[in-house]
């Protein structure tokens, strides 16, 4: 037979997980895991392309486009919010 972790989990019911050999508990659950504080999250500071212009016309569309190739090139905006806008850009663009 196999032997299972020990640990109750917060609900009542027991970790099924396989303990370690010779020991009680699983990895997870082990006392003396070592845990490791969690990483801070860190929010990359982007540039904002400014307000942009009405977009009424494939000429407005395709400027939007280059000011958002150009801010992308110089590390100013982050891939995906590029990626939103040029996919944003390209929906406004058909439908004009």
């Amino acid at each position: 037979m196999i032997p299972e972790c020990q640990h109750v989990l917060p609900g009542g019911k027991k970790c099924r997980a396989i303990a370690l050999r010779g020991k009680t508990h699983c990895h997870h659950h082990s006392p003396t895991r070592k845990r490791h504080a969690p990483r801070p999250y860190r929010l990359r500071q982007t540039a904002l392309l400014g307000p942009l212009p009405e977009l009424s016309s494939h000429d407005a569309v395709q400027q939007v486009i280059s000011q958002t190739v150009h801010a992308l090139a110089n590390g100013d905006i982050s891939v995906c919010r590029a990626q939103v806008l040029i996919t944003s850009l390209q929906l406004a663009a058909k439908t004009l």
